[in-house]
């Protein structure tokens, strides 16, 4: 029988869409949430959150199928809730946001960072990561939750218009005061984590990503697209004992080498964050906190996970915002798994600055490097520069690289 891989890989993106995703998390309750919105430049989240405890802030309801803000300006979540007595066995349990998010693009649009009433963060929200822990799977509750189960997650949403790339724009860096881009209000749940449903969804994306980029005339694609029918096949969502099967179904073909000769990579996570490009660089400062408390969440889940990150500005902005954050990211550069590199204040242009100013950001970029995080870099690092002087490897050779990275 003839396989068509196109439509089968279609099918396999229905199935993960319609069958898989909604069975990732299964709601208990349902959160109180009140919102306070501030239209024009934000707060700082320590002082605005000592005035919300403190009771100096009036939290309206939040409306669903309402916008819940205003372009580039900011809204401020107070969400309660109550745990169930009875908890899933051996389920992470999980806060769950729907905040209007868009399919595309990510990191462009909504944003928001969670907060305890300490001040401290939890993690960040956004449309592919938009959750925060309750409780672990093995019952270990998050501080945020009280010992009779009860919680308040003060919330602090990014309302960003969704800024297109290259194109004339009249949105601007400044508020507006209006709705230029409606993000609706859905829910706040409390939800039980299907871990093996979510790893099966993990496994059905590497799949068929992993297929619309290979060749078809290597007979690995075929064994994948044939693996990735037979476990889609397999799967009945009215029958939980079939994920089992679904997911056995692919483990072969995906643990095999691509081919003899295939080399073994190791990747590092890294986010490439613009200072100034499609958000005003304030909404840059929130966005390197909103970055780094996710990082270190994966961190704290995943022993094997480390993450690079440039900019000695982007640090100073984390010191300066987040202090709790930046104590945190010194404990894992400790460890050697939270890795800054470039040695550079920001990741500058590579052309139009004179050789005078590219020492400049060299020299205080190693400084700030060695004096508040305790390493010295040894390579530049410039992944998304348009363009290199030639006087490049003269300055970065006599500023003591030895390596220069561009991607």
């Amino acid at each position: 029988m003839l396989l068509k891989v196109n439509r089968e890989i279609d099918r396999c993106k229905r199935v993960m869409r319609e069958r898989v995703w909604p069975h990732i998390h299964q709601v208990l309750a349902q959160c109180t949430v009140g919102a306070v919105k501030n239209p024009g430049e934000p707060e700082m989240p320590a002082a605005f959150i000592t005035r919300a405890v403190s009771g100096q802030v009036i939290f309206q309801p939040l409306a669903v199928g309402e916008p819940w803000g205003t372009s580039w300006g900011t809204t401020w979540m107070r969400v309660e809730g109550q745990l169930p007595e009875t908890l899933p066995e051996g389920r992470a349990i999980e806060l769950v946001f729907n905040l209007g998010w868009l399919e595309w693009p990510v990191g462009g649009h909504i944003e928001a960072m969670a907060y305890r009433a300490d001040g401290t963060v939890i993690k960040a929200l956004h449309p592919r990561n938009h959750w925060m822990p309750l409780v672990s799977a093995d019952g270990v509750k998050d501080r945020v939750v009280n010992p009779d189960g009860s919680f308040v997650v003060y919330v602090e949403g990014a309302y960003n218009p969704n800024v297109p790339s290259f194109t004339v724009t009249e949105l601007g860096t400044k508020p507006t005061g209006k709705a230029d881009e409606r993000y609706e209000f859905s829910s706040i749940d409390i939800a039980a984590l299907d871990q093996d449903m979510f790893d099966y969804w993990a496994d059905l994306d590497v799949v068929t990503g992993s297929l619309e980029n290979m060749n078809d005339a290597d007979p690995r694609y075929w064994k994948l697209a044939k693996a990735m029918q037979r476990s889609i096949n397999l799967w009945d969502e009215k029958d939980y004992n079939t994920l089992a099967l679904a997911r056995k179904a692919l483990d072969k073909v995906m643990h095999n080498p691509a081919n003899a000769s295939a080399m073994t990579l190791t990747a590092m996570g890294h986010s490439h964050i613009d200072s100034a490009w499609l958000w005003p660089v304030r909404e840059t400062e929130r966005k390197v906190g909103r970055t780094v408390s996710n990082a270190l969440a994966l961190m704290d889940i995943d022993p094997d996970f480390t993450y690079v990150m440039s900019a000695a500005q982007h640090f100073a902005w984390l010191e300066e915002r987040h202090p709790d954050l930046f104590e945190r990211v010194k404990a894992r550069i400790a460890e050697g798994r939270f890795i800054p590199v470039g040695g550079m204040w920001v990741e500058s242009d590579g052309t139009m600055p004179c050789g005078e100013s590219l020492i400049r950001q060299i020299s205080y970029g190693k400084r700030y490097f060695k004096e508040k995080l305790g390493v010295v870099p040894n390579g530049i690092w410039l992944p998304d520069s348009f363009g290199y002087t030639g006087a490049w490897p003269q300055i970065a050779k006599r500023s003591g690289y030895s390596w220069f990275g561009r991607f």
